[in-house]
């Protein structure tokens, strides 16, 4: 038998590989062809002295490209295993040689004021092990690449796995010999946070700042022009639409998968500008990151805060800073203030404050921004 070139697919969860065992057999020919990144290599399996006696193995990530070529002779008996990490730990990455080049170096000379790009992974995943384990599910380099931007470079970066379609269009045409092609455009499709939290609150803002474009074309992305166009690989799907008198029109969707790396210095200040829930995220992620800048922002713009984020604001506020300190009555005007920028009092947040009025015999003086709210709530400011 054979098998002409394909990938495997996730057959169990958190499949991340294939094991062939060839068990002892008599045959000619069948080599085993395994490629991966414009590298490949051949194992011939089919030695006289050793495949009728001895059982021979192969193994290799369940994304690359694989193919066995037929047999010539005889029969051979193989059993097939799918490789499968079924913990929550991360394992231990390989060597990392990754150290010895000059990333790091120039990541910690970049503007961490406006700094935004993505490395293109050579490895395929499922979301699922993304969300499982996060920068943990990554293979071989894509493994040494993160391993290499969280331990080596200063602080102040922070990293997000994505995976961005793109979606071509080729009409053709009956009257006209030239195809209408239309390249598509990458969107982010999935986010997930370092750790393996959902990061679609991002998403919007990603799309809209990651020029999906070469470095050396004006774009983000840590690749040359020609490794850009090859990131995209093989399609995923492709489906034919009959458009009447037009002719058909064929659609093929690409994927890829990269890693973002961004600097949370005035990054967090632009994502609260344009969507404050994304921001909320990233605080909740690294509250003794981001914090104190987000407040920053919160004092200087006054964003209109809702009940719910206001809540989880609050809880960090209680968790990052001791009650009664100059710290925590400033954070708390902060919120309040942007609370009541919204323009339509809470009932329940009102209870809240009213709580903590009570609890604590704050008087009007103490805490006239709080008695304000609440006298705008029925009720709850006598």
């Amino acid at each position: 038998g054979f098998f002409k070139k394909h990938r495997d697919t996730e057959k169990e969860d958190g499949m991340f590989a294939t094991l062939v065992v060839q068990l002892p057999s008599s045959f000619t020919g069948g080599s085993f062809i395994v490629s991966h990144n414009n590298h490949s290599r051949t194992f011939c399996l089919d030695d006289p002295a050793t495949a009728p006696y001895q059982c021979h193995y192969v193994a290799h990530y369940a994304d690359c490209e694989h193919e066995i070529l037929p047999l010539e002779s005889g029969v051979r008996l193989a059993v097939i295993y799918s490789l499968c990490y079924t913990g929550s730990e991360t394992t231990k990455p390989p060597p990392n040689d990754l150290s010895k080049g000059s990333l790091v170096a120039v990541m910690n000379r970049l503007n961490k004021s406006n700094s935004l790009f993505a490395i293109p992974l050579h490895h395929q995943y499922t979301m699922a092990s993304f969300a499982r384990l996060g920068v943990g599910a990554l293979k071989g380099w894509d493994r040494n690449l993160a391993t290499t931007i969280s331990g080596g470079a200063s602080d102040g970066w922070e990293m997000m796995l994505i995976k961005v379609e793109r979606t071509d269009s080729e009409l053709e045409d009956y009257y006209d010999d030239d195809d209408d092609f239309k390249e598509g455009v990458p969107e982010i499709v999935q986010s997930f946070h370092e750790d393996g939290r959902d990061a679609s609150a991002l998403r919007r803002w990603m799309n809209r700042h990651l020029k999906f474009k070469s470095c050396g074309d004006d774009g983000m992305i840590l690749a040359s022009k020609d490794s850009f166009d090859e990131m995209w690989g093989d399609e995923d799907s492709s489906r034919v639409l009959y458009m009447g008198n037009e002719g058909p029109r064929r659609e093929t969707t690409y994927s890829t998968y990269l890693l973002v790396v961004f600097s949370n210095h005035g990054v967090l200040e632009r994502l609260c500008r344009s969507d404050f829930n994304g921001a909320l995220s990233m605080i909740m992620m690294h509250p003794e990151k981001h914090l104190d800048s987000a407040l920053a922002y919160m004092e200087k713009a006054t964003p209109p805060l809702s009940s719910d984020n206001f809540v989880t604001l609050y809880e960090l506020v209680r968790s990052a800073y001791p009650e009664m300190e100059s710290s925590y009555w400033k954070s708390l005007k902060i919120l309040v203030l942007c609370l009541d920028a919204q323009g339509v009092a809470n009932s329940a947040v009102a209870a809240i404050l009213a709580s903590l009025v009570k609890q604590n015999g704050w008087t009007k003086e103490e805490t006239e921004y709080i008695h304000k709210y609440l006298e705008r709530c029925t009720g709850l400011g006598d």
